[in-house]
């Protein structure tokens, strides 16, 4: 059995109780996606996510029509692996929950995000207030609370283009960037990790992947130890790209999501907590070896890694898939897909294309 570990203790102090969280919290659905909130803007209901690597709140161009909202400022913004045109509105009023925030908002395509998300709360609204996000207990709060022993204290590092803190990242103090959007455990720099880790006691997978521009190409590996507050987590799946952030890390949702965190922005601080099972729960990810895309409402292979699963088994771009353990494919959302190819109810995958072609993948760590 894994003991819970306390590392780099030198970067992160440990103090005082928290309260639990009060009746003034509400619920959050945690999905791949990251934290599902409640939100509106003129009484129209949004799917939104809560987004720290979001420098702004942004909204679906579709939200924008519905509600006559239009672009004051058109911009060029920047995502991990290229850029987008968007632009910005006036400031208007929005929801998040039962806390009311005026913002100027960007205006811009998330149709990439899947399951009909369509908006990004971002670091212009954490900015302004405490965030109790309990992950473990999918509640989040804006009430401030008493912090105890069972947290620790990490400084948020002043840095306008991201929420940074410094990591330890097999055993190395390594400066991060820290994103609740990410659906990436660890993403880390090529160039950092060529300088830093011999990849020679790694195994390399090929892999594609995508963010609000598109698909790029990067590796997938294992880091065997992350630390993050004192915190030690083991067998990390990690991107090695060579992307456009300017951090050698970023930690995504899948770490984030082990603890509960306070985000007290305003005064350089994030609080976490975690239990022993939630350290030691192995963090999720692929073992099919392809990644999926819909197109026109068709379920469709967009990569396939080499000599992992799914092409050990004879899977090709392009192919369409009608079901997928007996489900119709058109029916399933993101976050089930990935649930499916992550191998969260089965280890096994059985596969009938649209022509008719059946598969049964083995589901395995091939990185």
């Amino acid at each position: 059995m894994k003991r819970r570990v306390f590392c780099g203790l030198s970067t992160a102090a440990i103090i005082g109780k928290a309260t639990p969280s009060t009746t003034k919290s509400f619920p959050i659905k945690i999905s791949d996606l990251g934290v599902i909130l409640p939100s509106s803007i003129n009484r129209l209901s949004l799917t939104s996510i809560l987004d720290s690597g979001a420098s702004n709140t942004c909204i679906d161009i579709s939200v924008a029509r519905m509600i006559g909202l239009s672009i004051e400022k058109p911009i060029n913004g920047s995502a991990i692996y290229g850029k987008f045109s968007a632009g910005y509105s006036k400031n208007i009023n929005i929801y998040v929950a039962n806390r009311l925030f005026n913002v100027p908002v960007i205006i811009m395509d998330l149709s990439n995000i899947g399951d009909g998300v369509n908006a990004l709360i971002g670091r212009d609204i954490l900015n302004q207030t405490f965030i109790d996000l309990d992950c473990p207990n999918s509640r989040l709060s804006f009430e401030k609370t008493e912090i105890s022993s069972s947290f620790n204290s990490i400084d948020i590092i002043n840095d306008e283009k991201a929420i940074v803190i410094n990591s330890f990242v097999e055993g190395i103090n390594t400066i991060c960037s820290i994103d609740t959007g990410s659906n990436s455990a660890l993403m880390l720099k090529r160039s950092w990790v060529n300088k830093n880790i011999s990849v020679k006691n790694h195994i390399l997978a090929s892999w594609k992947g995508s963010d609000l521009t598109g698909y790029s190409g990067f590796s997938m590996t294992s880091i065997r130890e992350l630390c993050v507050g004192g915190f030690a987590m083991h067998d990390v799946p990690s991107q090695i790209s060579e992307n456009r952030w300017p951090y050698p890390a970023n930690i995504g949702f899948p770490i984030i999501k082990k603890f509960r965190s306070l985000w007290d922005v305003q005064n350089g601080k994030i609080y976490l907590s975690a239990s022993k099972d939630a350290l030691d729960t192995p963090i999720e990810h692929d073992r099919s070896g392809m990644s999926l895309s819909t197109d026109n409402g068709a379920l469709i292979v967009k990569y396939v890694s080499p000599f992992g699963p799914a092409f050990d088994n004879g899977i090709k771009v392009g192919d369409e898939i009608a079901m997928i353990n007996g489900k119709d494919a058109r029916l399933l959302t993101k976050n089930s897909i990935t649930e499916l190819l992550r191998g969260k109810y089965s280890k096994h995958l059985f596969i009938k294309m649209s022509n008719g072609d059946e598969h049964n993948i083995n589901l395995k760590k091939y990185f």
